[in-house]
């Protein structure tokens, strides 16, 4: 089983969603994407969306690496 909630292809995760579901764990997750981006300078954010499995997946890109989030 998917640890993966945003699994409908047709509601691409906004950052109100992740608020409501991450709760108190959101600010986490905020530091880890700010750690990224100051550590690699600047970095774009973007939701794919790759099987029903998988689900929804946040990737940060810069010209030269990607990063998971």
């Amino acid at each position: 089983m998917s640890a993966n909630i945003y699994k409908d292809k047709l509601i691409t995760p906004t950052n109100k969603m992740l608020e409501a579901d991450l709760l108190e764990t959101k600010n986490f997750f905020d530091c880890i994407c700010n750690f990224i981006e100051t550590s690699y300078g600047n970095v774009k954010p973007e939701w794919k969306f790759y099987n029903q499995k998988s689900g929804w997946i946040l990737k940060l890109f810069n010209k030269k690496e990607m990063f998971y989030s």
